[in-house]
């Protein structure tokens, strides 16, 4: 019954069944009518891959004439999106979800972000008007700055209903930022980006999310945007208190072992010496291996096309356990390594700039500011 589902198109209504379903039943304790949820929930989630693409080639477009600019393009993780449906204290419901597709452009600047949110807010219909969640005017107060804009995208699939892409735009060391708290999550096993989430559990714990929080409103002074909530501070107060925490060395410390943890298939230059733009970036994450496939912007019919293709493989897989090593792909537009690095679908990959610039504030004479 499952599998006929799952052939079907899902309305936004029957998402939102679904989701109610995976939220109030176990997986250890799953029956036909789990199964047939997490089905319906995965149509879903396919729906939304022609309207995700139609959005990334609109970005391309936008950023082919901006130096240095990297967008990437992704579908979320069935995982994830059951783990944010039972997430505790909240009421999420499936078809409501703004991030099941998802497109991201980093850039070098503030003014090129600028640039490229005002050009992508006049060509897309947005959620709720224009509104934009922009947590880079107002930081979050975990720390977290970027700029979200969520664009309606009409369906092709004979659906009455439109699907809303999220689309992020930041520059490289707001990225860096946020890469670095998902390798700082992923070493204490805590959420250290949601500010509703921010549960203190130990003394170390504070202690990294205050280091955070710090480094984020320095990254904020250099870029001249506001600073984090509780975090007004000039850069010698900044870097006072930086440098006043016990825990930071060995935080520190476990990102530079997790950064030298990833494996490449293939040199950089290799990959980008024929001249593509477009690299499909495949991810195991228990061998924190990634392998790169190669396109001409011309080819993006076909970079899409095996994009798919591993999604579906690794869709198999979670369901099978056999079918494929890799358990994330991400597409990604790019012109050079450094580029295509901060795109990789692992935070060590692209913690090299976060660690410089932090050990750069521990080496700066801060008495002569």
């Amino acid at each position: 019954m499952a599998e006929a589902r799952a052939k079907r198109l899902i309305s936004r209504s029957a998402a939102n069944k679904a989701g109610e379903q995976i939220r109030k039943s176990s997986p250890q304790f799953a029956d036909d009518t789990y199964h047939d949820a997490v089905a319906q929930a995965m149509q879903w989630r396919n729906q939304h891959f022609a309207p995700t693409q139609q959005c990334f080639r609109q970005i391309l477009d936008v950023i082919d004439d901006i130096d240095g600019a990297v967008a990437t393009f992704r579908l979320k993780r069935l995982i994830s999106i059951e783990n944010k449906l039972r997430r505790a204290n909240s009421d999420f419901k499936l078809g409501a979800l703004d991030d099941i597709g998802g497109c991201r452009v980093i850039l070098d600047s503030i003014d090129q972000v600028e640039q490229v949110k005002n050009a992508l807010t006049k060509r897309f219909s947005l959620k709720n008007g224009n509104k934009i969640k922009d947590y880079i005017q107002q930081p979050q107060t975990s720390g977290y700055r970027s700029c979200h804009l969520f664009a309606k995208m009409d369906a092709t699939d004979g659906l009455d209903c439109s699907y809303r892409v999220e689309i992020q735009i930041r520059t490289c060391i707001e990225h860096a930022w946020a890469t670095a708290v998902e390798g700082i999550g992923e070493l204490y096993n805590g959420d250290y980006k949601s500010p509703e989430k921010e549960t203190i559990t130990s003394e170390a714990d504070l202690e990294r999310r205050q280091f955070l929080k710090i480094i984020s409103s320095l990254f904020a002074l250099e870029e001249g945007t506001p600073q984090v909530p509780g975090f007004e501070l000039s850069r010698p107060e900044l870097i006072r208190k930086l440098r006043s925490l016990p825990a930071v060395n060995s935080l520190l410390y476990g990102l530079e072992q997790s950064a030298n943890d990833v494996k490449i298939s293939e040199p950089l230059s290799d990959t980008l010496a024929t001249g593509n733009d477009l690299f499909l970036l495949k991810f195991n994450t228990s061998e924190q291996l990634t392998d790169i496939e190669a396109f001409s912007l011309g080819h993006i019919d076909d970079a899409l096309d095996r994009y798919n293709y591993y999604e579906k493989l690794i869709d198999n897989t979670q369901q099978t356990l056999g079918g494929t090593p890799f358990d994330n792909v991400v597409l990604t537009y790019a012109r050079n390594p450094d580029q295509l690095k901060l795109a990789y679908p692992n935070y060590s990959a692209n913690l090299s700039m976060f660690l410089e610039k932090v050990t750069n504030y521990f080496d700066e004479d801060i008495s002569i500011l």
